[in-house]
């Protein structure tokens, strides 16, 4: 679809008393555009918007050809879920790990550029991993605007899960916090028997005991309609693990799920910022590992009013 440029924004929004000056940058990233039917609250009905998306997990630039005003999405990495470190369980069964958190989400509207070049990042879900807790997601951002990643699920009956974008899950020890305004705290089960889901963007971990159906699920990730008329969840928390319990659900918006009974924990789905899921052992006194689930990468987006 073939945009006019222009060099000015028109009406208003929610977020406007007077029109704004759009900018506008020739290249940068998949660039699309589509036409506001204005259900989005946030959105100019009727206006055209150009929309820079960058997808893939590296760093970047775009260059604002004249300053104004934009809008940025991003989403930051998603955490892994906590693996089954045999030296963790200490002969002991039920060896539970952490739902990842999911990476943090961040929203700007009307933030202002000058005409010149800023970085773009886009960060990578946390690897999961066997032989520990697994690792917290990249964060993503635009210039000074970042989305922070998730933080990973715990590993094992003795260890703690991590802070970021969200929070990850843990068992009986700490939970990770999430970043006010982007994401939301994992949970602790408080026991070794099974772990609690990681954050998501939408809303809290779960442990076994507040879930609808009895299984330590990742917390929603966050409805968001940015680069069309049709809206996405994004940045899902990952699950938990509990033994003999398949009830184990990552969060609506890409969180893995969590699994019991020696498995490994599931990765998080193509939803950006999805954390994974936790794994799970029951075996006493024996080596086995089983990886915590892998989070899914982050990305960016910037947009502008064309006409």
């Amino acid at each position: 679809m073939t945009v006019s440029r222009v060099k000015r924004g028109f009406a208003t929004s929610l977020f406007q008393t007077a029109p704004l000056p759009a900018a506008y940058a020739s290249s940068g990233g998949l660039v699309s555009s589509f036409l506001s039917d204005g259900a989005d609250p946030n959105d100019v009905r009727g206006a055209t918007y150009r929309v820079h998306k960058f997808l893939d997990v590296g760093s970047y630039s775009i260059t604002f050809e004249e300053e104004g005003y934009v809008d940025v999405f991003a989403v930051g990495g998603g955490g892994s879920g906590g693996g089954t470190n045999a030296n963790n369980n200490n002969g002991n069964s039920d060896n539970s790990g952490g739902g990842g958190g999911a990476g943090g989400v961040l929203l700007r509207y009307q933030y202002p550029v000058s005409a010149t070049s800023y970085n773009v990042v886009v960060g990578a879900g946390g690897a999961g991993s066997a032989s520990n807790s697994g690792s917290n997601g990249s964060a993503s951002s635009f210039h000074d605007l970042v989305a922070f990643g998730g933080g990973h699920g715990s590993g094992g009956r003795s260890d703690n899960a991590d802070s970021g974008g969200s929070g990850g899950g843990s068992g009986p020890y700490t939970y990770g916090q999430g970043t006010p305004g982007q994401g939301f705290d994992g949970v602790s089960s408080g026991n070794s028997s099974n772990s609690g889901g990681g954050g998501g963007a939408g809303g809290p971990g779960l442990t076994s005991a507040n879930s609808p159906d009895s299984g330590p699920w990742g917390g929603p990730g966050k409805y968001i309609s940015f680069d069309n008329n049709i809206g996405y969840f994004y940045a899902g928390g990952g699950a938990g693990s509990q033994r003999s319990n398949p009830r184990c659900k990552g969060g609506v918006g890409g969180g893995g799920n969590g699994f019991s009974d020696s498995n490994g924990g599931g990765h998080a789905g193509y939803f950006y910022g999805g954390g994974g899921g936790g794994g799970h052992r029951y075996s006493a006194g024996t080596n086995s590992y089983h990886a915590g689930g892998s989070g899914y990468q982050g990305l960016v987006m910037i947009r502008y009013i064309v006409g």
